[in-house]
């Protein structure tokens, strides 16, 4: 994982513009939260039934370390989003583009097979 590419994606929900990025934190609490590996997680975006149930949490872990980290950096105290928050900020206007920028997000984020390819093993 060290070769992950957190690059940020910027999405508006509601007139208000987040920035994420799909880092190892992020990573971490998915897995928790959805119990499964990120393949598994990436292919549920392909199941109309949970594709609304997937985003709106994928949504809400990385607006919410967005914020984390902005207050760890800013020495704030802005307050999190609830996952009910996210679903009022969602329509069925945005939401295809907003599920393919995160879907974009996260896979661009992950390491080229190229680049893990090249990484000397460990012994």
């Amino acid at each position: 994982m060290s070769d992950m590419n957190p690059d940020s994606i910027k999405i508006e929900l509601n007139g208000e513009e987040f920035e994420l990025s799909f880092n190892i934190n992020v990573i971490d609490t998915l897995q928790d939260r959805f119990d499964c590996t990120l393949q598994d997680l990436i292919e549920q975006f392909d199941n109309k039934r949970k594709v609304i149930k997937v985003v709106k949490g994928i949504l809400t872990v990385m607006i919410n370390d967005s914020i984390n980290h902005s207050n760890f950096v800013n020495k704030s105290n802005k307050p999190l989003k609830t996952e009910e928050e996210i679903g009022y900020m969602l329509t069925f206007n945005n939401l295809y583009n907003v599920s393919n920028a995160l879907l974009d997000g996260i896979i661009n984020s992950l390491p080229k097979k190229s680049e893990i390819d090249d990484t000397p093993s460990r012994k």
